[in-house]
């Protein structure tokens, strides 16, 4: 007998204008933009992963509006999100996949960009900061990092919710920080130094002492350190 046909799996659909094909990590979305991530992935090409590394090239977010502008599309401050903002690449709301799965193929993603998050949005005008976009356009230009040239002591006191320890460290050696492990042992060794404490948690008064002895003068909680990466503007302390 004749043998059994072979049927090739079809191309990826490409991208408008060439490129390479995304891979896209989902955050804080519901299930069935979840599914549909899954779908258009098989079916228009593209690598879904489910945690941060530097290969991300679309974080996709469950994006709202505000009370104050139904166009703004607004992100969770999550920890993808903010490694997406770090690294300058795009931050889409999820309208973007239906768009896609329109079309039959990866749209253009200017006009589906995130405005923001929540946390740094304007109360008044429902507006976002413009920070996903600031962030990407400055790894265009090849702007220095957001926190090059800065150095940090993140303060172990940091609880388990929300963003703990570890990541802070790791959001802040991705904006081109130096962090260090432990506090420097001598005055010389701390200049320049940052103590990040967590906002609700405080500095403990051991870590306050430690900061006099080692005439370490700034410190700062890690909220604001948050609102600098949803801004994408850091002047320092």
């Amino acid at each position: 007998p004749p043998p059994p046909p072979t049927f090739e799996a079809p191309d990826p659909l490409p991208r408008p204008g060439g490129g390479e094909l995304p891979i896209l990590l989902g955050t804080q979305l519901e299930a069935k933009e979840q599914d549909m991530l899954k779908k258009l992935g098989r079916r228009l090409g593209a690598r879904i992963v489910k945690s941060w590394s530097a290969e991300v090239t679309h974080v996709v977010c469950a994006t709202r509006g505000t009370n104050r502008s139904a166009t703004q599309r607004m992100c969770g401050r999550t920890f993808k999100y903010l490694m997406a903002m770090l690294h300058g690449q795009w931050i889409v709301s999820s309208e973007w996949l239906s768009a896609c799965e329109g079309a039959g193929h990866w749209v253009d993603e200017a006009a589906y960009e995130a405005h923001g998050d929540h946390q740094t949005m304007d109360e008044a005008t429902g507006e976002g900061t413009g920070g996903p976009r600031r962030a990407r356009e400055s790894k265009k230009r090849k702007v220095p990092a957001l926190f090059a040239g800065a150095t940090f002591y993140v303060d172990e006191n940091f609880p388990e919710q929300g963003l703990r320890r570890k990541e802070i460290m790791q959001l802040l050696s991705a904006g081109g920080a130096s962090v260090a492990k432990r506090l420097p042992v001598s005055a010389a060794a701390a200049q320049g130094l940052t103590v990040v404490v967590h906002e609700e948690v405080g500095a403990s008064p051991e870590l306050v002492e430690q900061c006099e002895v080692l005439n370490i003068g700034q410190c700062v909680h890690h909220k604001f350190l948050m609102d600098a990466i949803s801004r994408y503007e850091w002047q320092g302390h």
